[in-house]
C-alpha cells in the first residue's frame, strides 16, 4: 500500500505555493493557456510530432477520479513526444473517455502525428479547465514513464494537466516538459 502511495502524482492547482518553485521564464510556459503547439512553432525554427502510442487502455486512477470514469474503465490513451529544433521538448498523454468520441469529436481517433491542439483550439466552444500542476519524481508513475524513454537523470520534472470539454464531454491532457526544456 505504502509503494502505491509513493507512485502517486500530488496534482495541485495554479495558485498552490509549489507553483513559487517555477523559475519565471518555464511558469510562462507552464501556465500558457492557448495552443502549446503554437508556441512551440513561434518560437522554434522546426517542429515535430512522434506518436509514441495510441489505444484502448485503463487509465490510471487519477485520471479516472479526474474525467469521473468508473475504475478499470477503458478510454482511448494517447501519447506523443513534441519535438522543437530537433530536440524533445513535452511529453504529452491524453486520456480520451469513449463518450468523448462520439458525434464530430470521432475525428481525436484518427489524429495520428496531427497536434491535439489544432483540434482542440480550432474550436470556440472548447472549454478548458484550471491547470493542476505537479513536481515530478522517481518514484512517481508518470516520471519512471518518462524516465524509461528518455533515460533521465534528474531530481524531478514539471508537469501540467487540465481537462478539456468538447461539446461538454471530457478529455485528459498532461504535458511534461522534458529536462532541457527551455534550452
Amino acid at each position: 500500500m505504502l509503494d502505491n502511495f509513493h507512485k502517486k502524482t500530488f496534482w495541485v492547482p495554479r495558485r498552490h505555493p509549489l507553483q513559487a518553485e517555477l523559475s519565471a521564464e518555464l511558469r510562462q510556459w507552464i501556465f500558457h493557456a492557448a495552443s502549446m503547439t503554437k508556441k512551440l512553432q513561434s518560437c522554434f525554427a522546426t517542429f515535430s510530432i512522434k506518436l509514441l502510442k495510441q489505444r484502448w487502455e485503463t487509465p490510471w486512477p487519477d485520471e479516472c477520479g479526474r474525467l469521473g470514469l468508473p475504475p478499470r474503465r477503458y478510454a482511448l490513451i494517447r501519447e506523443v513526444i513534441l519535438f522543437a529544433d530537433n530536440k524533445p521538448r513535452l511529453f504529452g498523454r491524453c486520456v480520451i473517455p469513449a463518450a468523448t468520441l462520439t458525434g464530430k469529436e470521432s475525428c481525436l481517433y484518427r489524429l495520428g502525428t496531427t497536434p491535439l491542439g489544432k483540434v482542440l483550439f480550432s474550436d470556440p466552444f472548447v472549454r478548458r479547465s484550471e491547470f493542476e500542476i505537479a513536481l515530478l519524481t522517481p518514484q512517481q508513475e508518470l516520471y519512471q514513464k518518462i524516465e524509461r524513454q528518455f533515460s533521465l537523470q534528474y531530481k524531478s520534472i514539471w508537469a501540467r494537466r487540465s481537462t478539456f470539454y468538447l461539446s461538454g464531454k471530457p478529455l485528459l491532457l498532461t504535458e511534461v516538459f522534458l529536462p532541457g526544456f527551455l534550452q
